[in-house]
């Protein structure tokens, strides 16, 4: 497993769980992104290494899953089936 330092726990979670889905995670070369191949060596994503916003996380979830890639549900919002409404 790599070593992803200077990235957000948010984006580090979702590399280390691609990692762990066999996917090659690696930092491009004279890029501040990571690089996310499949298993034949296609690109499929790039995420940032240091993003300057606190959306980040939520904009990388968004890229992985528009690019077909396993994501795993987000710590901060709750399903859509546990939400309650507040009442009125």
């Amino acid at each position: 497993m790599a070593s992803y330092r200077g990235t957000t726990p948010e984006i580090r979670a979702l590399l280390e769980h691609l990692d762990a889905a066999g996917y090659a995670v690696t930092l491009a070369a004279g890029s501040a992104h990571w690089r996310i191949e499949d298993n034949r060596g296609v690109f499929r994503a790039a995420l940032p290494l240091t993003p300057s916003s606190n959306r980040a996380g939520d904009r990388a979830r968004a890229t992985l899953r528009h690019a077909g890639l396993p994501v795993p549900p987000s710590k901060h919002h709750k399903p859509k089936a546990q939400r309650t409404r507040a009442a009125r």
